[in-house]
């Protein structure tokens, strides 16, 4: 009799959730390096309708309103490519962007 098994999910490695992240839920995440397709753990609703996936960021409806901070992981990285993205929250200052 054969044993039935689920097939492996590609998912992301998480390297840092972040403060307050608690993973509720999980989205298809595409890395722009390499292009390829995974799931990444998600805590909560991101506060917006999210219509597509452009390179790191989001379309999202209404144009206007970018998803809360902290829905996704602070620190991510692609298990194909080995490439490391880390989340800049969207309220810090240019300065803040350079220094990191």
């Amino acid at each position: 009799m054969a044993k039935h098994t689920r097939p492996r999910q590609k998912v992301w490695a998480v390297l840092e959730y972040g403060e307050g992240f608690k993973p509720t839920g999980k989205m298809e995440f595409i890395c722009p390096n390499c292009r390829r397709e995974a799931y990444l753990p998600v805590s909560g609703h991101p506060g917006t309708t999210i219509i597509a996936q452009l390179g790191m960021g989001f379309i999202t409806d209404p144009p206007d309103v970018p998803p809360r901070d902290g829905w996704l992981p602070a620190k991510i990285r692609c298990r194909m490519c080995q490439t490391v993205y880390e989340q800049i929250p969207a309220h810090a200052t240019a300065d803040e962007t350079a220094a990191a």
